[in-house]
């Protein structure tokens, strides 16, 4: 999702390995809750041999507000969560990190419907939003 297109061509036929990963999302969030920082580690070696290590990491995660927001699958009551994130993609000794800011509205027993993400700078630089909902 982080990844440029470009790139990820690179990857098409690329074996990768995760580690576990576990981010908690409580069954009633309450404003204010602290949320357990979450990780995510990922090595990809490409069929040419490249060999490339991604991590993700989510810190200072908390229960900010509650609030009503309206996406083109509906309206819901959101808790909002957010969190400071930082991603890297390590090729070799190469690999910058791109930390972010995150808001999220979750709604329990069904999920994340939405999701900003901030620049250092607070300038959002990508969203997301459920669009439909098939049951």
């Amino acid at each position: 999702m982080l990844m440029p297109q470009q790139q990820m061509e690179q990857y098409k036929d690329a074996t990768a390995k995760m580690e576990p990963v576990y981010i908690e999302y409580p069954a009633k969030p309450t404003v204010g809750q602290t949320l357990s920082d979450a990780d995510f580690k990922m090595e990809v070696e490409s069929q040419g041999g490249l060999k490339t290590t991604i991590t993700f990491k989510a810190t200072n995660r908390k229960v900010d507000s509650k609030e009503t927001v309206t996406t083109p699958a509906g309206t819901w009551e959101a808790f909002v969560i957010s969190y400071d994130s930082q991603f890297k993609i390590q090729l070799g000794p190469i690999g910058p990190a791109v930390n972010m800011s995150v808001k999220e509205w979750f709604v329990p027993n069904f999920g994340i419907v939405k999701s900003e993400t901030y620049s250092k700078g607070d300038k959002l630089v990508g969203s997301s939003q459920l669009t439909a909902v098939k049951k």
